[in-house]
C-alpha cells in the first residue's frame, strides 16, 4: 500500500448529509467553505482517534484468534 494513500476523505456531500440530519437544510457555499476552513480544528485529537482504533482492532483481532 502506498505510504500517502488518504484513508480517511470528507466530500461536501457528507458535509451536506449532517446539515440535512441536523440542521434539516442544505449548506451554502459560504458557509461550506467556512466550514471547510474550521474543520481542522476539530480532528487536532486524529492520532489519539487512530490509536483508539488501532487498539480496538488488536483486542478484537485477539479474541478471534482464540
Amino acid at each position: 500500500m502506498k505510504s500517502h494513500k488518504p484513508l480517511y476523505i470528507l466530500t461536501v456531500e457528507d458535509i451536506q448529509t449532517v446539515a440535512r440530519d441536523v440542521r434539516h437544510r442544505e449548506l451554502t457555499p459560504n458557509e461550506i467553505e467556512l466550514l471547510s476552513e474550521k474543520m481542522a480544528s476539530y480532528f487536532s485529537d486524529w492520532y489519539e482517534r487512530v490509536e483508539n482504533a488501532i487498539n480496538s482492532e488488536l483486542v478484537m483481532d485477539e479474541f478471534e484468534e482464540e
